[in-house]
């Protein structure tokens, strides 16, 4: 049995950002702070809806399932919280709260999560690469913004031919790791310098080196893979280079995307998904069967440490409405750093958790 407990939960309330006082959630359109008991919270800014239908999901549920409308994901750096909304990257200054568009990406793509990368000249980067759906393995870039500057530019690019889209890109030391899917030798693990002078695959063609996260844990590289075809695992990268392979850290229930800090750990989630699509659009929406890769109908919210083996904290079963129509069943969780033992999490489309903040601690 697990020794963390539901210390708070709260309905209608996403945690995009934690650190050791406190988070910065967003609800029906407005961001604010908001304490780990969930019983203080502090205004920060409203951000303009997305057109009717934008309205219409700021009250009704199923509707932001369905159309995605709400921020997917948020990052602090140097005062401002940079926050993910489909297309779009907005900046509110925390200071002031005044919230400004800063980015549209071209083409209709998306930003699946940030990260900061150091410069050698003192600069930051915030940085993301472009999560879209595309099958035909079309041109794909990576994106980065200045801090010094303030300005957007494209860091990297991926000729066509090479991958669908990237899930993540995390620097850990002096070396950028580049996670991305889906399928065949788009499956893949790249490597660059922080410059992004050169970007090459060290790991690719296998659904085993098919990851949304990478995170140096104990001493140990490690990812989980994010595969609905094949059984998933936590895998070590034997070296940092990634030329000496992979090892087994131990087999989880269902792929995994999502997952968060907290001080000498990591936590991470399973997600409850569909299999390959079959072609017919309506028949895919309304798909509620599991794939093959999926061995479980919970989504179970996982944690390692430096002893390596996962521990389970929590779990929830999928809800019932159709997995792409309304999400996956998963859980996500804030950037940044937790405090030592309390983790937080948000459900999706999981049963009696689906939209909710949960506060663990132990």
């Amino acid at each position: 049995m697990s020794a963390w407990t539901v210390r708070a939960l709260r309905k209608a309330l996403r945690p995009l950002v934690a650190d050791k006082r406190g988070m910065v959630c967003h609800s029906h359109g407005a961001l604010y702070r908001s304490n780990y008991a969930l019983d203080r919270s502090e205004f920060i800014c409203q951000l303009p809806p997305l057109g009717f239908l934008g309205r219409i999901g700021r009250q009704f549920r199923s509707v932001d399932r369905v159309l995605r409308i709400s921020p997917s994901h948020a990052m602090i750096m140097d005062g401002g919280l940079f926050i993910a909304r489909r297309s779009e990257i907005w900046c509110c200054d925390l200071r002031t709260g005044r919230l400004t568009l800063d980015f549209h990406i071209p083409d209709g793509r998306r930003a699946l999560e940030f990260s900061c990368i150091e410069q050698p000249g003192g600069d930051s980067l915030l940085v993301f690469g472009e999560y879209f759906d595309n099958p035909h393995r079309g041109l794909v870039r990576i994106w980065g913004r200045s801090n010094q500057r303030g300005t957007w530019t494209v860091l990297a690019e991926i000729p066509a031919g090479e991958i669908e889209h990237i899930h993540a890109v995390t620097a850990i030391g002096d070396r950028v790791w580049v996670l991305c899917g889906d399928f065949e030798h788009s499956a893949s693990i790249w490597t660059s310098d922080s410059g992004f002078s050169s970007i090459t695959p060290v790991l690719r063609g296998r659904q085993a080196y098919r990851a949304a996260w990478i995170a140096k844990v104990g001493g140990r590289l490690l990812y989980a893979t994010d595969t609905q075809l094949e059984t998933n695992h936590v895998f070590e990268l034997l070296e940092e280079g990634g030329g000496g392979g992979i090892r087994e850290i131990a087999s989880i229930d269902g792929s995994s995307i999502y997952s968060g800090r907290g001080p000498g750990c990591l936590f991470f989630s399973t997600t409850v998904e569909s299999g390959m699509p079959s072609g017919n659009l309506l028949l895919d929406m309304l798909d509620s069967r599991r794939g093959p890769g999926i061995l479980s109908e919970r989504a179970k919210i996982m944690m390692i440490d430096a002893r390596g083996q996962p521990e389970e904290l929590f779990s929830a079963a999928k809800d019932a409405l159709p997995f792409r129509l309304a999400q996956f069943g998963t859980f996500t969780f804030p950037s940044g750093e937790m405090p030592e033992d309390i983790t937080v999490a948000y459900g999706t489309a999981v049963r009696g958790f689906d939209d909710t903040c949960l506060v663990f601690s132990r």
